[in-house]
């Protein structure tokens, strides 16, 4: 399991691969359990704007899926 600077360098990386501005990741917050036993984390741009990245994404470098959800943010 990656650390929680670990996942959002990792994921402002896919996300400025994908065209968007990876200073825009502000946050990742673990749901349905703690930091290392989440079912899923939310991902927080700095306008609120939110997305769901699967754990077994993360665990299984799944790169196209976790790339797949950050392009689907949704106002907040």
């Amino acid at each position: 399991m990656k650390t929680e600077s670990e996942m959002l360098e990792l994921l402002r990386r896919l996300y400025g691969e994908a065209g968007g501005e990876p200073s825009e990741l502000v946050k990742v917050t673990p749901l349905y359990g703690g930091w290392y036993n989440a079912l899923k984390f939310e991902v927080i741009r700095s306008d609120n704007a939110r997305t769901c990245i699967w754990r077994k994404d993360i665990d299984a470098s799944d790169l196209e899926a976790i790339s797949a959800a950050l392009k689907d943010f949704s106002p907040r």
